[in-house]
């Protein structure tokens, strides 16, 4: 016969029919989520239990004491409820520990492993040879280090690409130097410049992208990306077959660089390096924000305009916005509509005094019997009494960083119990109980975090 028995909490009251019998009702526990939960006793075969957490699995089970419950003296009348007591302690004792036998981790008698019965297995101590069992924890956190490592030697080889751009700026400046002074090789050398710089902002903004992006080398197009996703437009990766970087297209894989329109977009003329770059970057149709930057440039006229533009928008004089404010081209702010101190204003005309906006804080009733509703567009602040089981529902209406308290009254009879819709969340998930005695009140403080979860906290016997 089962010594236990596992229910799922509906979150109210909830009756257990015991599946075996028992010496005393003391010998009959239940617990939740590893805590003990306070069983009533509906009749001698049935338990009931409440404010356990909709959802939550609760044990209720048998626990015979191995303290012996008869002792026998020599020459002593042996009774048959003696007898049958201390039969049934050692039977139930028995039972208790086969089912604890039944639940441990057993050798498989057809082979040397371990079956642990589809249960996790926790307090291991972190691995030291490389038989050992690991926790979740060991490897994520040995994950982790690999990632770090990864995208350190990723980053040190974008800072060897940033040195090299900054060298090949160089080298052009150079270039521009030691070349003839003719106006078509100085213009040349500094679009070079501004191409070079377009070139570490590049690299600078594809860093921050990469670990996602490049998948690293590959001897057969892959499928997927390193975590198993679909691929994204413009993911690369290094055929190690074909030794070229291939990009995702959408449609297929293609080739990333086209070598025969790289080689003959700068021609090997040593004797004019400023033209050289000058011809590459014509060939390669350079573009910024859709405008060739081959001898771009911005001039002061151009910033002047814009910050006039600026200022004609919202003039500022001495620190002080002036003017009229206009709010979505139609409405206008003017100082009549601003409120005083003491007073809210509700449009031009309509002053709110702070006073009614206390009014509205009042404590009001709950709609409903004994499921009662909250509306926070209503009142944050409830008051009721109890004349029934009664649960408090979901508020409607719930907006984030609300706050209020609900003040529950138990009627003149009392012991009224109270259960709470799903978004109320409690501390450790564990329901409050409310003061039983006729009269007794409770204050139930709220905030709500979002429209679906409420947190709760219950200060009892106010008086």
């Amino acid at each position: 016969m089962a010594t236990s028995v596992i229910v799922t909490s509906t979150g109210g009251i909830m009756d257990v029919s015991l599946p075996f019998n028992y010496l005393d009702k003391s010998h009959v526990k239940a617990v939740a989520g590893g805590n003990p939960v306070t069983l009533t006793w509906v009749n001698s075969s049935t338990v009931r239990f409440v404010g356990v957490n909709s959802g939550v699995a609760v044990k209720v089970y048998r626990e015979t004491p191995s303290s012996t419950i008869v002792t026998w003296s020599e020459g002593a009348t042996i009774l048959g409820r003696d007898l049958n007591a201390s039969t049934k302690q050692a039977h139930y004792i028995a039972e208790e520990a086969r089912d604890i036998l039944d639940a441990q981790i057993e050798l498989d008698p057809s082979a040397s492993f371990f079956d642990v019965k589809n249960k996790r297995i926790n307090n291991v101590a972190s691995p030291t040879a490389p038989s050992d069992a690991a926790t979740k924890g060991y490897v994520d956190t040995a994950k982790t280090e690999a990632i770090n490592t990864a995208k350190a030697d990723i980053a040190t080889s974008v800072a060897d690409a940033l040195s090299s751009a900054n060298t090949a700026t160089t080298k052009a400046n150079e270039a521009a130097s030691s070349a003839a002074s003719a106006l078509a090789s100085k213009l040349a050398a500094e679009a070079s410049a501004s191409s070079a710089a377009a070139s570490v902002v590049a690299a600078a903004s594809a860093f921050d992208t990469f670990d996602d992006r490049f998948l690293g080398e590959k001897a057969a197009d892959p499928a997927t990306d390193n975590d198993g996703l679909p691929l994204a437009v413009g993911t690369l990766y290094f055929n190690t077959v074909i030794g070229k970087t291939k990009v995702w297209n959408g449609v297929g894989w293609a080739l990333a660089f086209n070598d025969t329109v790289a080689a003959s977009a700068v021609p090997n003329d040593s004797s004019a390096p400023g033209a050289n770059v000058a011809i590459a970057l014509s060939n390669l149709d350079v573009t910024v924000s859709g405008k060739s930057q081959v001898g771009h440039s911005h001039s002061i006229t151009d910033v002047t305009s814009l910050q006039s533009t600026l200022d004609s928008k919202l003039p500022i004089n001495n620190g002080a916005a002036t003017g009229t404010l206009t709010l979505n081209g139609s409405y206008v702010l003017t100082a009549s509509q601003i409120a005083s101190s003491g007073n809210i204003l509700s449009g031009s005309t309509n002053p709110v005094a702070g006073s009614s906006i206390w009014a509205a804080s009042g404590f009001a009733e709950p709609s409903g019997t004994t499921t009662k509703t909250l509306n926070l567009n209503v009142s944050s602040n409830y008051a009721t009494t109890l004349t029934a089981n009664t649960t408090i529902a979901n508020p409607v209406n719930a907006k984030p960083g609300q706050s209020g308290a609900i003040v529950l009254i138990q009627d003149a009879t009392g012991s009224r119990l109270i259960s709470f819709g799903t978004n109320w969340k409690f501390p450790s998930g564990t329901l409050p109980t409310l003061s039983t005695g006729a009269g007794k009140v409770d204050i139930l403080f709220y905030e709500v975090y979002t429209s679906g979860f409420i947190i709760g906290s219950l200060m009892k016997d106010i008086r």
